[in-house]
């Protein structure tokens, strides 16, 4: 349990960490207010009974007649309402500093995704990847923390609550303490295999319900044209039903507690009623103990419920323990390259195959100068995705190595400081068409000029001057796949590169076109931009310096 806390500990960003001892000192605080509430109580409910009887007894010991009362009840009043108000602060900034430590992990999250390695990010399962980014810190921090602090002040309330009883009634609090023992030990223990199952079946059906989710969005035309509609509907239902009813079963799990305890207080304050008629003490003393114990009873059963409550959801989401440890210990290093291309950039000896499968690319050799168009084509499956992924350092070579300016690159080396990369499926995401070019720059920043000039050469100059704002969606129908092109090229040629990588950037576009955008192309030659086509279009080889074929793991040549 000790290596578990250190572990959590860890997890806690550390400038959260560091205001950990506050946080702490103020659920004390909220202790001792809570612990003043019960001490109300006592008096409030001697009053009630027999407001004369209590006078007689406090004179003994202070000076109160009976005017004095609405002055003390409003004082009671007073001094609840300002525990209560203070309370209420407490809870305010311990709510929000639980949860932005949750934003804080997903942030983590995100970040560990966009560095990961790209043989890693081809591995990972997507809806895993959203569920880790969106749910597991907020698990943590609600679920797990959250937890121990309950665990902790709660169960602080419960010692001082039974000690004070063992100290003025032993017998009497002995026997409560031995009920709510076992009932305690019951619901623990007769319920930990079943949360822990309910814990497993959650995490697998989020997953799913993830999974189901996405191949709906993204296949939507298709499984419209093939009316498959109602085979993913009833397979999303099908998830989604079994996610709820598995977290219906874990809140019930929690509010039923409530109700057994609340059995146990009937049954425990009968037993104190029966114990004080056979005790046969006097009436006074009666109803002081029952005052306090009805007083402790009150604050007693939230209390065990709550650790009962945090107990269930520690089980339940202590998963996102050992994920969250997994993320939080990653160093990655990356240097970023950003230093100007000012030769040549070589690939030598390079041969790369993924694991137990044979080789893609075998003792590859290429040299390519600075304002050079140098055009790749191959046939499907040859491996240019993957050189191109080794130009761009996202794949290591098995053997070789890449050098730019005689430099050789390493595995922690970023160089998308140098390249810019248009893959063939144009990325548009929610954002106006003016964010989709500049990617969030402020709008002082923005270069107006060169996107209305780069408009015009790709035709986007009237969508671009009428429609600015117009907003689109994540793979949005709002304009054309051809758009969708050539808003990502324009994007790719509004932002600096001193390497464009464009894989099939124009497989979409008519041929005149076409013949424009390859002539501009061409253009920035001169101002010492360096250009890799990929492309089965066999007009990418008049407008190439260098013209090349991937074909039998080797890079051929073509003069």
């Amino acid at each position: 349990m000790i290596n578990q806390l250190k572990i959590i500990l860890s997890i806690i960003p550390e400038k959260f960490r560091k205001k950990l001892p506050f946080f702490v000192s103020l659920s004390f605080l909220n202790l001792l207010l809570d612990l003043i509430s019960i001490a109300y109580l006592i008096p409030v409910f001697l009053l009630l009974i027999d407001y004369k009887m209590v006078l007689e007894k406090a004179s003994e010991f202070i000076q109160i007649s009976e005017s004095n009362i609405p002055l003390i009840v409003v004082l009671f009043i007073v001094s609840f309402i300002v525990k209560n108000l203070i309370q209420i602060r407490i809870n305010t900034y311990q709510s929000h500093f639980i949860f932005n430590i949750a934003t804080k992990l997903s942030s983590k999250f995100l970040n560990n995704f966009l560095t990961k390695n790209y043989l890693d990010f081809q591995k990972k399962n997507t809806a895993k990847s959203i569920q880790n980014i969106k749910i597991v810190g907020l698990d943590f921090s609600n679920h797990i923390l959250l937890s121990i602090n309950t665990f902790l002040t709660e169960g602080i309330v419960v010692f001082i609550i039974l000690g004070i009883g063992i100290y003025f009634y032993l017998k009497l609090t002995l026997i409560v303490l031995g009920i709510f023992s076992l009932a305690f030990i019951f619901l623990i223990f007769q319920r930990k295999k079943k949360i822990i199952a309910i814990n497993d079946s959650l995490k697998s059906s989020y997953h799913e319900v993830t999974s189901q989710l996405i191949n709906i969005i993204q296949g939507f035309l298709e499984l419209k044209s093939l009316n498959k509609e109602l085979h993913f509907y009833k397979k999303f239902n099908k998830s989604v039903h079994h996610f709820n009813n598995q977290y219906a079963k874990l809140e019930i799990y929690k509010k039923s507690n409530n109700k057994y305890l609340e059995i146990l207080m009937v049954v425990g304050l009968t037993f104190v009623v029966l114990f004080l008629i056979q005790a046969q003490n006097s009436t006074i003393s009666n109803v002081f103990v029952i005052s306090f114990i009805a007083g402790s009873a009150l604050k007693l059963l939230p209390s065990i419920n709550k650790i009962i409550v945090s107990y269930t959801n520690f089980q339940s989401f202590k998963y996102t323990i050992d994920i969250l440890s997994e993320v939080v210990n990653l160093n990655k290093n990356t240097t970023i390259i950003n230093t100007p291309l000012k030769k040549n950039f070589i690939l030598k000896d390079v041969s790369f195959q993924y694991s137990s499968k044979k080789r893609i690319i075998d003792n590859v050799n290429l040299t390519i100068l600075k304002g050079e168009v140098i055009g790749i084509s191959g046939d499907s499956g040859t491996g240019k995705t993957t050189f191109v992924n080794i130009i761009m350092n996202l794949q290591k070579p098995q053997k070789g190595a890449v050098f730019i300016d005689d430099f050789k690159i390493c595995n922690e080396h970023n160089l998308f400081g140098i390249i810019n990369y248009l893959p063939q499926n144009s990325f548009i995401f929610e954002g106006s068409i003016i964010d989709n070019i500049t990617l969030g720059e402020g709008e002082k920043n923005i270069d107006f000029k060169k996107i209305h000039k780069l408009s015009e050469i790709l035709e986007l100059d009237s969508i671009i001057k009428s429609e600015e704002k117009l907003y689109l969606d994540i793979n949005s129908l709002k304009i054309s796949g051809g758009q969708k092109q050539r808003i990502a090229l324009l994007r790719s040629l509004y932002h600096n590169f001193d390497i464009l990588i464009l894989d099939e950037a124009t497989n979409q576009l008519d041929e005149k076109l076409e013949e424009r955008i390859l002539n501009y192309l061409v253009e920035l030659k001169k101002e010492g931009k360096t250009i890799i086509m990929i492309s089965h279009n066999p007009k990418m080889k008049k407008i190439s310096d260098k013209y090349y074929v991937l074909k039998d793991r080797k890079l051929v040549m073509i003069k």
